[in-house]
């Protein structure tokens, strides 16, 4: 009874600090819903009272459920799965005091609780390993419901009413044109749900959810995380403040998340630093490799192919490329020339949607051609050239300050210190695979640096 008690109190506490947080987020939600009728919730010793309700509430719950689990392996998974989904409720715990947002309380909060249930329940009865494609699905979906719940119903500003507009009728944007964004907003545009515009928000959340799915698979596949934590980390980034914004209006920034998000999954697994394809349990030595994974071929065209299809949604895939290219010197493919020339191909055919507009645009401009010259300025924005200062990173040094806000405010110092040390265990145990998502962050923390815009906490979306 003695070693029982021993092996369970782990778990207690862990229990004691998942209804702490719950408690806590619960309280904040209450009080930002209804400030009126809850006003005394404000006040830290109902806070206080508040944690400890909920603390004692979690422990109860582990010591009622000890008992389900009976071996210490069982019990550590139904501990992550069931828990793991508190850790999202920090997101808004700790938002600042002026970011009232009762609506992603009520989401984090009951979405914590059902998917808790559901999670504690799945790894009840699950044995064995699971088909990790299954899971990717679920946390993608979790997020989906997220960004369905607070999709916007209404006609947006700026840039998401001129995507509203353009895509139900396939004109053609601003420059960079977004031709891949105009032709899938089309399509969404055709669904027989809502009204137009709210047809075409819903790209971004579909888009913005599948990143998600995409970045667990990165997480627990090449990566190694177990897949609680994966998990949690995958919804981390997907609720954080700036992709939920981007995945419920109309604009381009979630389908780049989701490329982003591809490519790197595709270079990691070419890498193959985990062994057996990237799956493995065990890593390897540092700074050595196993064998090219079996489907290196179709890796390779995978990858050219999406590069094309990136560009001709944001052209700032161009700043991730050295950490692409990187990655594919390192794994080094042997694999026969026709395959490279497949993936130049499929590369090539790709980038073809560019020319969605120049063919569109004599039917929106009176029969008039596009010219060459103009055709070629619009595809790289050209009329926004001034924006890019390349010197911005040495002479504005309050840039690093507004790259810095970015990052904090997405999950604050406790998130950024956990993604330090995340960063450094990640250089211990496959070191190119940190180099590589390094020189992606880094590319596009450049180019956040250097482009002066409004909306650089979207176009500079480095936390990803």
């Amino acid at each position: 009874m003695t070693d029982l008690r021993r092996s369970t109190t782990p778990y207690l506490l862990a229990g004691g600090l998942v209804g702490l947080s719950f408690g806590l987020a619960f309280s904040r939600t209450l009080y930002e819903t209804w400030t009126t009728s809850f006003y005394w919730l404000g006040s830290p010793l109902a806070g206080a009272a508040a944690a400890l309700i909920g603390g004692i509430g979690g422990w109860a719950l582990v010591w009622w459920q000890s008992g389900q689990a009976p071996t210490q392996q069982n019990r550590l998974a139904w501990a992550l799965w069931a828990f793991g989904p508190a850790a999202l409720l920090w997101l808004h715990i700790l938002a600042p005091a002026h970011d009232v947002n009762p609506l992603r309380g009520w989401v984090l909060v009951l979405g914590g609780v059902a998917l808790a249930g559901l999670l504690s329940w799945q790894a009840g009865l699950a044995s064995g390993r699971r088909w990790p494609l299954r899971e990717a699905a679920l946390v993608g979906s979790i997020a989906l419901g997220a960004y369905l719940l607070t999709l916007q119903r209404t006609i947006g500003r700026a840039d998401t009413f001129e995507f509203q507009v353009t895509a139900p009728v396939l004109g053609v944007a601003h420059p960079t044109g977004y031709p891949l964004y105009t032709l899938l907003g089309g399509v969404f545009s055709l669904l027989p749900i809502g009204e137009v515009f709210t047809r075409i928000n819903l790209t971004s959340a579909i888009f913005a959810a599948t990143a998600v799915a995409l970045l667990f698979a990165l997480l627990s596949g090449p990566l190694q995380l177990r897949r609680p934590v994966a998990a949690i980390s995958a919804l981390a980034i997907g609720l954080s403040p700036v992709l939920w914004g981007q995945a419920v209006i109309a604009e381009v920034y979630a389908l780049h998340n989701l490329f982003v998000a591809a490519l790197l999954l595709i270079a990691l697994s070419l890498l193959n630093e985990s062994g057996e394809g990237g799956w493995s349990v065990e890593p390897l030595r540092p700074w050595t490799l196993s064998e090219q994974p079996a489907n290196a071929a179709a890796l390779v065209i995978a990858q050219f192919a999406l590069v094309g299809l990136s560009l001709t949604n944001h052209l700032t895939t161009v700043v991730i490329l050295p950490a692409l290219a990187l990655a594919l010197f390192w794994a080094w493919p042997r694999l026969p020339l026709k395959v490279w020339g497949f993936a130049l191909g499929a590369l090539l055919l790709a980038l073809l949607i560019y020319l969605y507009i120049p063919l569109r645009w004599p039917a929106l401009h009176d029969g008039t051609a596009m010219p060459f010259g103009e055709f070629i300025g619009w595809i790289t924005g050209s009329r926004f050239s001034g924006a890019l200062q390349l010197r911005a990173w040495i002479d504005d040094p309050g840039r690093y300050g507004i790259l810095a806000r970015l990052l904090r405010d997405q999950w604050g110092w406790p998130g950024v210190v956990l993604g330090s040390a995340g960063l450094l265990i990640l250089l211990w145990r496959r070191p190119r695979s940190a180099v590589i998502l390094l020189g992606a962050f880094a590319g596009v923390a450049f180019y956040g640096l250097n482009y002066l815009v409004p909306d650089i906490d979207a176009v500079s979306y480095t936390h990803l």
